[in-house]
């Protein structure tokens, strides 16, 4: 125990302080003390390993937790973990697991064991000694009698105890922590591919617009899986559009099934909008890798529309980690050029199926023979476009280097992904992001030529 007066370490039967004098209150001598084996103050380094080993006990503990209850969420079930955890121990022990592999003890001013109100109140002023760039831990090591703010406002103070194995603590400390971190990283984050099934029941916030129609269903990658099989249902209205007066310009109608509206879902609350073509009679959609690189289960919901008047209406989902051939394709993906690939890989309401095959783009130009002043048409499901297929007319502004082509077509958010085609009809590009200047929007399109390869037999 210690002297009330001075604070000095005494015998547990002593009736006065050796040190000032001061009486001993009868009442403490009833009460553990601890001043036989734990003789000093502990310093800054042995609470510091005491304090990193619980941190790597709870961090363990509440992953294990979050695994079993299936959630990614850890600040709402870590900081209770945390107090709870500090009060048992302290209040019930006198000390952590951590302190006692240090050899550590928690006491009151009294020297002897700390209330439940007095362990509740210091897990909590935890908070405070860690609020401010930890200072309230680094005054341990300044403080007198190496006290943390939390032990300050706690009116505690941790003792050392003679003897303990520095070097097994030290060594058990490292192997927790190490096992923490093996924890922690195979546990599945927030960002992370969601293994339930997504609700797209609720998609009020997708393209900021009530005119996209909702697909009110559920869908899983078990019932993907046993159904991406060859198809047989025809789909009506989707044949492919040959009509000769077409060919040789551009008409939206020659491609009108082709392009395609796309929504990924990337949270609970959060969409994503864009638009894609289709370049293969399988299905298989090139759009951009902003649009679908944050999708959840990295599915998305595929549009179409059979008349340039009415909302697309949304039939399959497309797969942006599919397999093809036993080959992955999301090698398909190429973040600088902002270009990915992905897969109709089953109908959207169970019970539908997949037509045989899909209306495609098959008529490819050549981006690099485009000049300045050269026609371009940009087409895609924009943000601000009320929700139907839109078209929009402009030319070659100019190039940067073999990649981009600037153009003065107008380019808004739901664009991205969609098509550009020449005045003769044929696709030479992505439409994938704007550049503002002082009066207008410069719109960059991704030159066919710079994935072409992507076309080769492989992806046939």
């Amino acid at each position: 125990m210690y002297c009330k007066k001075c604070g000095k370490a005494l015998h547990e039967r002593a009736s006065f302080c050796k040190h000032c004098g001061a009486e001993v209150p009868t009442a403490l001598k009833r009460e553990k003390v601890f001043a036989d084996d734990y003789d000093r103050y502990a310093g800054f380094w042995p609470r510091f390993g005491a304090y990193i080993t619980d941190l790597s006990i709870l961090f363990t503990a509440t992953a294990i937790v979050l695994l079993m209850i299936e959630n990614q969420d850890y600040d709402w079930i870590f900081w209770p973990i945390f107090i709870a955890y500090h009060t048992y121990f302290v209040y019930r022990k006198s000390a952590t697991p951590g302190k006692i592999l240090f050899g550590l003890k928690v006491v009151n001013s009294e020297g002897t064991e700390t209330s439940f109100n007095q362990a509740l109140g210091r897990a909590f002023a935890y908070l405070v000694s860690g609020a401010i760039f930890c200072i309230g831990f680094f005054n341990i090591a300044f403080d007198s009698k190496h006290r943390g703010w939390h032990d300050v406002i706690a009116h505690t103070y941790v003792l050392q105890k003679n003897k303990w194995n520095r070097a097994l603590a030290i060594l058990l400390s490292i192997v927790l922590f190490v096992l923490c971190m093996v924890v922690l990283i195979n546990t599945p984050s927030s960002n992370e591919t969601n293994s339930q099934p997504i609700d797209y029941s609720n998609t009020e916030n997708a393209n900021n617009s009530n005119t996209i129609p909702r697909p009110n269903i559920q869908y899983d990658t078990n019932y993907i899986a046993q159904n991406d099989s060859p198809r047989t249902k025809e789909v009506t209205g989707f044949q492919q559009q040959t009509n000769s007066d077409l060919i040789g310009k551009f008409d939206i109608r020659r491609n009108l099934h082709a392009v395609v509206s796309i929504l990924c879902k990337t949270s609970d609350e959060e969409w994503v909008h864009g638009s894609g073509i289709i370049f293969s009679e399988n299905g298989l959609i090139l759009t951009n890798y902003h649009v679908i690189e944050n999708a959840m289960q990295n599915l998305c919901v595929i549009g179409f529309t059979t008349d340039i008047s009415k909302d697309p209406t949304y039939m399959y989902i497309a797969d942006a980690d599919f397999r093809q051939d036993d080959e992955t394709l999301k090698q398909y993906h190429d973040e600088d050029l902002d270009v990915a690939v992905m897969k109709i890989v089953a109908p959207l309401e169970e019970g539908d199926s997949l037509p045989d095959s899909f209306p495609y783009i098959s008529n490819f130009g050549t981006s690099d023979a485009l000049g300045i002043n050269d026609k371009i048409y940009v087409v895609g499901y924009p943000q601000y476009g009320a929700g139907t297929i839109t078209s929009t007319e402009g030319v070659v502004s100019g190039r940067v280097g073999s990649t981009y082509i600037k153009t003065s077509a107008k380019i808004d958010a739901g664009n991205s992904g969609g098509a550009a085609f020449n005045e003769r009809g044929e696709y030479i590009g992505i439409p994938t992001f704007i550049i503002s200047g002082i009066d207008d929007a410069l719109g960059y399109i991704v030159g066919f030529d710079a994935i072409d390869y992507w076309f080769g037999s492989q992806m046939e």
